[in-house]
C-alpha cells in the first residue's frame, strides 16, 4: 500500500472519528425521570344536576428523547397518576335545600398517559415547545365495568418547558402541558352524560440524563 493510500485512509478515519465525537452534540438520546402533578379543568361531564368529577393527583414517569439537532427532536413519554373520581349532585332541590350538594365517596382510580411529541428548542434558548398526539387510559375501582375502549381516550398535547441548569453537569427540566381529549364518564352504552371535550393540565419536574 502506498503512502498516498495510507494518508487517504487515515484522513477518512479521522473524519469518521470526528463525526462520531460530534454526534452527541447534534443527535443525542436523553432519558428524563420526572415527578408529575395532574390538574383537571372542569368536570368530566354533567347530566342535569349530576356531575362526574376527576380529582387532582400526583404521580411520575419518564420520557425518552432523541434530538436530531440542537433545535429539533422527538420525545416519547409515559406518566402514571393516582387520581380518584366521584359523583356530585348540587342544587337538586333549590326550594327546600338551596345550594346543597350531595357527594359520593371517592372512588379509587388512576390515569396512564402516553404521548409522542415533537420537541422544538429555539436557538440559544433554554425554553422548548412540545406538540403531538397523546393517549389517556383510566383504571382502578372507579372505572370497573367499563370496556378498554371506554376507558381510553386519544387526543393532543401542547407543552412549554424550560431547562434550568443548577450546576455545570446537573439540570432540571420543567414542563407545563395541556392534554386535550374527549371522554364519556358513563361509557358508550349510556346516553346520560355523553362525550365531552376536556383539557387537563400536567406539570412535570424531571432530571435529564445526560444533562444537556
Amino acid at each position: 500500500m502506498s503512502m498516498r493510500l495510507q494518508m487517504s485512509g487515515c484522513g477518512a478515519a479521522l473524519l469518521v472519528i470526528g463525526a462520531m465525537s460530534a454526534a452527541p452534540l447534534s443527535a443525542q438520546v436523553q432519558v428524563t425521570p420526572f415527578f408529575a402533578g395532574y390538574y383537571p379543568i372542569g368536570n368530566l361531564g354533567t347530566s342535569g344536576q349530576i356531575e362526574a368529577v376527576q380529582n387532582q393527583g400526583m404521580g411520575g414517569g419518564a420520557s425518552f428523547g432523541y434530538m436530531f439537532s440542537d433545535r429539533l427532536g422527538v420525545q416519547l413519554a409515559g406518566t402514571f397518576i393516582a387520581s380518584d373520581a366521584f359523583v356530585r349532585a348540587c342544587n337538586f332541590d333549590p326550594t327546600n335545600f338551596p345550594g346543597l350538594c350531595l357527594t359520593s365517596e371517592n372512588l379509587k382510580g388512576w390515569i396512564m398517559m402516553g404521548d409522542l411529541v415533537l420537541k422544538f428548542r429555539p436557538r440559544n434558548s433554554n425554553f422548548f415547545l412540545l406538540l403531538g398526539p397523546g393517549l389517556i387510559y383510566r383504571g382502578g375501582s372507579a372505572w370497573e365495568g367499563y370496556t378498554s375502549s371506554e376507558k381510553m381516550s386519544f387526543g393532543g398535547v401542547l407543552g412549554l418547558g424550560v431547562i434550568a441548569r443548577v450546576a455545570p453537569k446537573f439540570a432540571l427540566e420543567i414542563q407545563a402541558e395541556v392534554h386535550g381529549y374527549s371522554f364519556d364518564p358513563d361509557g358508550k352504552s349510556s346516553t346520560s352524560f355523553g362525550a365531552k371535550f376536556r383539557p387537563d393540565i400536567v406539570l412535570k419536574v424531571g432530571i435529564p440524563f445526560p444533562s444537556r
